[in-house]
């Protein structure tokens, strides 16, 4: 018969947990296969380690063919003697003091997270409220001490502290629920806002062509009418300077010529440089218009939002995007200053960061984001599906 006094040691436990996980009775020679695979014992060891847990009758052995061993000490009846042990010799064997330094240590943790933890901002004023409410009630009743805490006070603090949690617990699924919906919906507007902005801005892109082509047209039979040689230089001067306008980017991809000239015009009106280390594009990227309008949209935005914003020590926006090995890499660095990152980071901020991350997850999550005192830089790589010849 096991006695509670008769300590199982850390090495007898593995014993133990082997013959728990068998459902028969297990020989010498199997126990010594599991724990050899298992922690590399001899059988020595092994046979060793049984031998003791038999004489402290934790483990009991029958005659078969030969001999078999069963744990005489079930696995939850030695969790409770460890746990009366731990209470022995931490709280002097009260469960009550245990308790006690238990809530202790949770109301101690509330006041410390109240400002950073919505949980604990609900949870604490629950709990108070409780307790005011059966103080009220005049259900409180004061006998033995604790750790200098009534005994009978734990009991209903305790109940009052776990419903407090879960009512707190649900309420906090609750918001997250309502949270994720919202900014779900958000998002989808957002995108369906980017590619409606990508229409107007392309319409616009088409008229100013169309208008810049009928204006070369004209200037040329306004030219053959003109018989002043300084009007027809004039008129000459005229034709050859439209000619030569082309757009700022070139990267071979229509859909990201037409936002990024439109975007980098923006940012030069605003006062922001912008620099152009290299402009390669493939025609055709395995995104949807809609999430290339969004992908590109949200990075210029928040770049021209964080390069315009004050205190900015160099305004400026350089973008670089190549293709490397089957990847289509964009890369778009701005100057910002902490104070933007730290809030467009926040995690009830930064949607636009959001609709990005959201994207990029799509196709293999290869970005990086990285930043200083005095400057924001987004590096994205878009998977090409075919090798580009």
């Amino acid at each position: 018969m096991w006695e509670a006094e008769s300590r199982i040691t850390d090495a007898e436990l593995e014993i133990m947990r082997a013959l728990w996980a068998s459902e028969e009775p297990m020989t010498l020679a199997q126990l010594k296969a599991a724990l050899a695979e298992r922690h590399g014992w001899s059988g020595d060891t092994t046979k060793t380690l049984l031998r003791r847990l038999c004489e402290k009758g934790a483990v009991g052995q029958e005659k078969r063919k030969v001999y078999c061993y069963r744990p005489l000490v079930a696995r939850d009846q030695l969790g409770r003697y460890h746990t009366q042990k731990l209470i022995d010799k931490l709280y002097a064997g009260s469960a009550k003091a245990m308790v006690a330094a238990l809530l202790a240590a949770a109301l101690i943790c509330g006041v410390l997270e109240w400002k950073r933890n919505w949980f604990y901002r609900m949870f604490c004023p629950l709990t108070a409220a409780g307790a005011m409410a059966w103080a009220a009630l005049g259900r409180w009743e004061f006998s033995e001490t604790a750790l200098g805490i009534p005994g009978l006070l734990l009991y209903p603090l305790t109940g009052i502290m776990t419903a407090a949690a879960l009512v707190t617990a649900l309420a906090e699924a609750i918001r997250r629920e309502i949270t994720s919906r919202t900014e779900a919906r958000l998002l989808a507007q957002r995108g369906a806002l980017a590619q409606s902005s990508y229409e107007a801005l392309r319409r616009q892109h088409e008229q100013v062509m169309m208008l810049r082509h009928d204006m070369v047209k004209h200037l040329r039979v306004l030219r053959q009418t003109v018989t002043d040689e300084k009007a027809a230089a004039y008129l000459d001067d005229l034709i050859g300077e439209n000619e030569k306008i082309r757009p700022v980017v070139q990267s071979g991809n229509e859909m990201l010529d037409v936002i990024l000239n439109s975007k980098l015009s923006a940012a030069a009106d605003a006062g922001i440089a912008v620099e152009l280390a290299h402009t390669q594009a493939p025609d055709k990227l395995p995104l949807t218009d809609a999430e290339l309008c969004s992908l590109m949209l949200n990075l210029l935005d928040n770049a021209v939002e964080a390069a315009s914003a004050a205190g900015v020590k160099r305004r400026y926006i350089k973008l670089d995007m190549h293709i490397r090995n089957h990847f289509f890499v964009f890369v778009c660095e701005n100057g910002a200053t902490l104070d933007w990152i730290n809030k467009e980071t926040a995690p009830e901020r930064g949607l636009g960061l959001k609709v990005i991350r959201q994207i990029v997850e799509r196709y293999g999550n290869l970005s990086n984001t990285e930043y200083g005192d005095d400057y924001y830089k987004v590096k994205v790589l878009i998977p090409l599906r075919q090798p580009l010849k």
